[in-house]
């Protein structure tokens, strides 16, 4: 068990500037509940077979359309919010992606959402944190 004032999930085809990401959550410490990311919506895959397939679409209403989350290479969320996810995991709903059920998990709570697109491993700026490896 680790006592952190943020956790970090990072896909293992990352590669992540520590010193650069680091400074980023401390530019958030004064947000108790930080939900940080590259926030993306879109539409929900229902083909079986394809890419992001969603086996549970139909729960995402006849627009079939994702609700705001972080894309799933860079999740960063507040102490608090892991709290919260740690004591409810058994009642929390997880999705066929983990990007997507960690964003249905902070719908419900007090989230202060942070699109960060300098995790977005895909952004083409020079201040970037990660690159796909």
């Amino acid at each position: 068990m680790w006592d952190a004032e943020f956790y970090i999930k990072v896909d293992n085809n990352i590669d992540l500037n520590f010193d650069g990401h680091t400074e980023l959550l401390r530019s958030h410490r004064d947000k108790e509940s930080a939900y940080i990311g590259c926030l993306k919506s879109g539409d929900v895959v229902v083909e079986e077979g394809k890419t992001w397939y969603e086996p549970e679409w139909w729960k995402f209403g006849d627009q079939k359309s994702d609700f705001r989350h972080a894309a799933g290479s860079i999740i960063a969320l507040s102490k608090n919010l892991v709290q919260y996810v740690h004591i409810n995991s058994a009642s929390l709903k997880a999705y066929a992606h983990d990007d997507v059920y960690v964003g249905s998990w902070m719908m419900g709570v007090n989230t202060t959402y942070i699109d960060e697109s300098r995790v977005c491993c895909s952004y083409s700026g020079q201040d970037k944190f990660c690159t796909l490896a």
